[in-house]
């Protein structure tokens, strides 16, 4: 789900950029004597594109602040008595465990979840 909003919004932005880029070549390739409704037509054009992109530079941004937000606050990482290979999450699941046992009362455990 995070890949594929980044991916859309990430998309969207240099959809944006391109039809910018081309509104901007526009304008400046208006001739000099051409009639002043051409100028403001190119002019609007550009505009109009040059807020798109700045739109969805922001929706792009927010989107990349939603996963930091999620990864810093929202989720937990799953260390402790657990089995790795529970397999509750279905046939795509990666983990990596790692545990070293130097003495009877000292274990230490750390895992890495990572689900598709």
């Amino acid at each position: 789900m995070f890949l594929g909003s980044f991916a859309l919004s990430a998309g969207f932005a240099v959809f944006s950029y391109m039809r910018y880029s081309g509104a901007a070549d526009d304008y400046s390739s208006v001739p000099r004597g051409a009639p002043q409704s051409e100028f403001d037509s190119k002019y609007d054009a550009k505009v109009k594109a040059a807020n798109l992109f700045m739109i969805a530079g922001g929706i792009t941004a927010l989107v990349y602040a939603a996963h930091w937000v999620d990864i810093l606050f929202l989720s937990r990482p799953e260390f402790g008595e657990k089995s790795a290979a529970r397999g509750e999450e279905g046939p795509f699941r990666l983990d990596v465990v790692y545990s070293n046992a130097s003495g009877p009362e000292q274990i230490v455990y750390g895992g890495a979840v990572t689900r598709f």
